[in-house]
């Protein structure tokens, strides 16, 4: 009986240890910033447009991004993934060092839900709002949801 009380003991202390453990690929927080502060190319992409894959991600090809460890980005053929070609980002959250917030309170700001984060990678997830511009003539920017890889130069 004894035997039994300590190897069910056993068993509950392995679960609950086992449990406790996350997988992540996130690199541990210290790192995150040394490693985010460089410049990254596109690798891949996937972008939606309400509910819908788009026909085509050409114009993303081109796509750079350039994160300082001032708190500041700069973007080259981003278009309607990052319209701003310079602006802010900070973690979301300080602790976790997970989430990206780009140009906070600003009427572009971004979440980008960081999947992956490795010294030559980051694959990411967010979303931009659509739009109505009203120059000479309306045109709607569709609501679009883009999957992002990114490569370090």
């Amino acid at each position: 009986m004894k035997s039994n009380i300590i190897t069910l003991f056993a068993l509950t202390l392995l679960l609950a240890f086992s449990a406790c453990k996350e997988q992540s690929n996130l690199v541990e927080s210290p790192e995150k910033d040394q490693i985010l502060a460089r410049t990254w190319v596109l690798d891949a992409i996937e972008v939606i447009e309400n509910n819908t894959p788009a026909e085509s991600t050409a114009e993303y090809q081109n796509l750079s991004i350039q994160f300082n460890l001032d708190g500041t980005y700069t973007a080259q053929g981003g278009h309607h993934a990052f319209p701003n070609a310079s602006g802010t980002w900070a973690w979301a959250n300080t602790s976790l060092k997970k989430d990206i917030l780009l140009d906070a309170e600003t009427e572009t700001e971004a979440y980008l839900n960081v999947q992956k984060l490795e010294a030559d990678l980051i694959e990411c997830y967010f979303m931009r709002e659509g739009e109505i511009i009203s120059a000479g003539r309306e045109q709607v920017i569709p609501d679009r949801e883009f999957t992002l890889s990114l490569k370090s130069l």
